[in-house]
């Protein structure tokens, strides 16, 4: 497609500037250019005008008509006009369009983001791969851990602690879940006991805590909320049930039962009666 048959010239933000347009059976690729004269540094604030140099950024947009967008920025380096600056060397920012090192343009992040909130990160994975986006299920924890401090997290005075496995028998974190709705709360990255303290310490409206038999759950429990009540959990009750059972016939009966091989009975054979034997 040449460049004179382009009608709309210029994308959004309006200094990037489109140069060609080609498409494949699955993608259409937006090549641009930055015509930005000048640019802020991130680090210090000021503006600087100096070209350092150019550089081919590509981003993920949202898919048009079954075909999925990548942008090919050339965008601009420039030389921090600050002396005193650490940074020499900026790459210009794009900003309410792309953040400094996103791959995605912030409407497609905040779309793949809400899509894993809305399933899980592995469903959102395989969903957004049919919409021609390229998102892992790593990825997408990342995104939706990163945007945690704008989520709106309920009051909640009850809740249950369990370990849960990473990669079973080898990484193990801690999850906690509220017991009136049975939603989770949190995902702590270890289970030895400081980050669930951490979190108390965080949370100290807590009343009610539901955990296994675990030792350092209730260490930390005790130290930070010594007010707070602690049950075991439904599954963790009915084994302690089991155990008290299991101990107490012990006692009563022996620690091995054995039963011995009888002999098959057959048409043959005949059963003595014990009383005739007697009386012969």
């Amino acid at each position: 497609m040449s460049n004179e048959n382009i009608v709309w010239k210029y994308f959004y933000p309006s200094y990037l500037k489109i140069t060609n347009i080609h498409s494949s059976p699955s993608l259409i690729h937006i090549q641009m250019v930055s015509e930005t004269k000048s640019a802020v540094c991130p680090t210090c604030g000021k503006r600087s005008k100096k070209v350092h140099s150019t550089h081919l950024r590509n981003a993920q947009d949202l898919p048009v008509l079954d075909h999925g967008v990548v942008l090919n920025i050339l965008a601009k380096r420039y030389f921090c006009s600050n002396i005193d600056c650490t940074e020499t060397v900026f790459m210009e920012q794009y900003d309410q369009f792309m953040g400094r090192y996103s791959r995605y343009t912030n409407r497609c992040k905040d779309f793949i983001t809400r899509l894993a909130l809305a399933t899980d990160a592995e469903t959102a994975s395989k969903i957004l791969k049919s919409l021609h986006i390229k998102a892992s299920g790593d990825s997408l924890l990342r995104y939706v851990r990163s945007m945690g401090d704008a989520l709106y997290l309920p009051r909640v005075t009850g809740i249950g602690v369990d370990d849960w496995a990473y990669r079973k028998r080898h990484t193990y974190g801690t999850v906690i879940v509220d017991l009136a709705t049975h939603q989770p709360l949190e995902l702590l990255e270890s289970r030895d006991g400081k980050a669930f303290k951490t979190w108390l310490q965080e949370h100290p409206e807590i009343t009610l805590v539901a955990r296994d038999r675990a030792s350092a759950y209730a260490s930390a429990v005790d130290e930070v909320l010594p007010d707070a009540i602690q049950i075991a959990d439904r599954f963790h009750i009915s084994k302690n049930l089991l155990d008290a059972l299991k101990l107490s016939l012990s006692s009563y009966l022996p620690s091995k039962i054995r039963l011995f091989d009888l002999q098959p009975v057959t048409e043959n054979s005949s059963i003595e009666n014990p009383s005739k034997k007697n009386r012969t």
